[in-house]
């Protein structure tokens, strides 16, 4: 009762906020009633996690000191995967895939990640120059949001965080730096707590540019405090969650939708200007003309508010506490166990999966399957025809 009451106070607000004008006459109005309804959604999604209580199980203590050896390249068998019974197997371990088993685990499945190469943790792994140097190498991450800790913390369902980050930067702050090939100077030096706004307006003079400065980054800012929101909305079932959109999104959903490249040039006419404020587009792995507008303004204005972030360690220390979650619970992590096919059983208005079928032929069978292998394999590869 009290979840929806309180629901009904934020579709309110809401309400109240899509009535409001669209030219811009009552902005402070209307921020103060979207913060309000942002709070309140806070408010429903904590009392729908204490309702449901998936934070509220015990804490989980991970192995102290080292962990095992060869805990990111235990080779997969068959006799490791037919011994037992699995609730979950999930297909890649990369970070989202390895979050997911962890997560799950937590609440007391049995999970079994297959990665067909060999060592786990995606994007994190690290290497050595032809093996003798005594320097490790990150094959993909360089760094990450300051909040990865917590974030790691709630995956692996510790008291404390299993890994500590330190904020990178040199004195001035800057983490990152982004240079155009016709620039005679250093580019722009990106820089914690968004420092390097001055520098670009700097760069940019004329008041055309500084006005399409400030609207890209109102636009942005209201994409990026807008998309918390939107998360939420998945915890409600479909029905709602288009009323939640309507009622609390509003133009979120139309800039998502569309490119980093397009709604950036739309905004800004000066391509200099637009180059700069999408320059660490590397960061997603995706260029703006293919990735979402969501995404272009967390990296242009939302990452540069916290800056970069490194693990301690090393990144492969968070591929290894969350194998050591998973495998707290019963569950296993193998490489080298490179997936054929995931098993459907066909049933009235679709399928159901069945488990998986390895290259060698061997089955293994689970009523919940877990793609983590990228959106193009399992419908190019892995489901039927």
């Amino acid at each position: 009762m009290i979840v929806w009451c309180v629901f009904g106070l934020a579709a309110g607000f809401g309400c109240l906020h899509a009535l409001l004008p669209q030219d811009g006459s009552m902005d402070v109005v209307k921020d103060v009633i979207g913060g309000t309804a942002f709070v309140v959604a806070v408010v429903v999604g904590g009392l729908m996690a204490l309702a449901f209580s998936p934070l509220a199980l015990p804490f989980r203590k991970l192995p102290k000191g080292k962990p095992r050896r060869g805990i990111l390249n235990e080779r997969y068998a068959k006799s490791k995967v037919t011994s037992q019974d699995f609730d979950v197997v999930v297909i890649g371990s990369g970070m989202g895939g390895l979050c997911c088993a962890a997560s799950l685990s937590r609440f007391g499945k049995k999970v079994l990640v297959l990665e067909q190469h060999d060592v786990a943790g995606g994007g994190t792994h690290t290497f050595v120059v032809d093996g003798k140097s005594d320097y490790n190498f990150d094959s993909g991450l360089h760094y990450t949001v300051p909040q990865s800790g917590e974030l790691l913390q709630l995956a692996c369902g510790t008291r404390d965080k299993p890994v500590e980050f330190d904020k990178l930067g040199e004195s001035d702050g800057c983490f990152d730096k982004v240079v155009l090939g016709d620039l005679k100077d250093d580019g722009l030096r990106v820089k914690h707590g968004q420092a390097h706004l001055s520098k670009l307006r700097e760069m940019f003079p004329s008041e055309r540019d500084q006005k399409d400065l400030d609207e890209f980054l109102r636009v942005a800012n209201m994409v990026n405090d807008r998309a918390p929101v939107w998360m939420l909305s998945k915890v409600f079932p479909k029905w709602a969650r288009q009323l939640w959109k309507k009622l609390f999104l509003g133009t979120f959903t139309e800039y998502s939708k569309r490119t980093g490249e397009e709604v950036t040039n739309e905004l800004v006419s000066n391509p200099k200007l637009a180059a700069l404020l999408c320059g660490l587009w590397m960061d997603a792995g995706s260029p703006p003309y293919r990735a979402s507008f969501m995404m272009t303004a967390a990296l242009s204005v939302g990452f540069p508010k916290e800056g970069g972030a490194y693990p301690t360690g090393g990144s492969e220390k968070m591929a290894t506490c969350l194998i050591q979650a998973i495998e707290a619970a019963g569950g296993k992590v193998l490489v080298r166990a490179r997936v054929d096919k995931i098993l459907v059983k066909k049933k009235q208005g679709g399928f159901d999966a069945q488990g998986v079928r390895l290259v060698d032929g061997t089955e293994v069978t689970a009523p919940i399957v877990v793609s983590a292998c990228g959106y193009g394999n399992p419908y190019t590869k892995l489901l039927p025809d």
